[in-house]
């Protein structure tokens, strides 16, 4: 997540959409944005105050009910979709380098023994099973989970697609007076691999895949071809 009170803008991180880059080229350009905590005045908010294990990857609906829909409406709320068949085959090879090592390095103040066994899990199963069975075996986390409230209503202002992140940002951070080149973006933990067609196993999971993630898939069409604003929340002046 990052968050500027100057600018009033809060970015809302989804696992494996280009949320490091992002945070990375904000953080750069806007002097008062923070991503680990929110400063309102005196107030503080931290991962002790949300739902989720850290405020790094807190979804909207937590940030809303933490600082109030006075406080959250005043904030332009933003974040990327990327299409959720893509994102199984970047998770998968993204876990299979991963380190047990750094499983441990989780800092995070809840259920950390949890979350290390999980990410140990994760590993070792991306290591030993194919992409394909893999991709049936493991739950990705939604990406749609992250910008709606429970009753399925998206409650962000703007979103931008992982694979136009660069001129998706530009675009956004315009609105807020930010000005950067799509190049400055930066690449941060980008996985290798194929296109998903590419693997020939995996092609047979793609449907059940499809039905799995099915919000994320009717997200991620909003935002294919262009920035999606929403029409029930405040417009930036464009």
């Amino acid at each position: 997540m990052f968050f500027s009170d100057k600018k009033k803008i809060l970015f809302i991180a989804a696992p494996k959409t280009g949320s490091t880059s992002v945070e990375d080229i904000l953080t750069s350009r806007i002097q008062d944005g923070q991503r680990f905590k929110i400063a309102l005045g005196e107030r503080l908010i931290t991962s002790k105050d949300v739902r989720s294990p850290s405020l790094g990857h807190a979804k909207a609906k937590e940030f809303r009910d933490v600082l109030g829909d006075k406080h959250y409406d005043d904030l332009t709320v933003f974040g990327f979709v990327r299409d959720p068949i893509e994102k199984v085959v970047s998770s998968y090879f993204f876990t299979r380098s991963g380190s047990i090592r750094q499983a441990f390095s989780i800092k995070s103040e809840k259920a950390r023994a949890p979350q290390i066994m999980k990410r140990i899990l994760a590993i070792c199963s991306a290591r030993v099973l194919p992409l394909s069975l893999w991709s049936l075996v493991y739950r990705m986390r939604s990406c749609a989970d992250y910008f709606m409230d429970e009753d399925g209503m998206i409650i962000v202002d703007i979103l931008g697609a992982t694979h136009r992140l660069g001129s998706d940002l530009v675009e956004i951070m315009r609105n807020v007076e930010v000005d950067f080149s799509p190049d400055d973006v930066p690449h941060t933990n980008r996985s290798k691999h194929r296109y998903p067609n590419e693997y020939i196993l995996f092609r047979f999971c793609i449907p059940l895949l499809e039905r799995r993630y099915k919000e994320d898939s009717q997200l991620f069409e909003k935002v294919r071809y262009r920035v999606w604003k929403n029409p029930d929340r405040k417009q930036p002046a464009w």
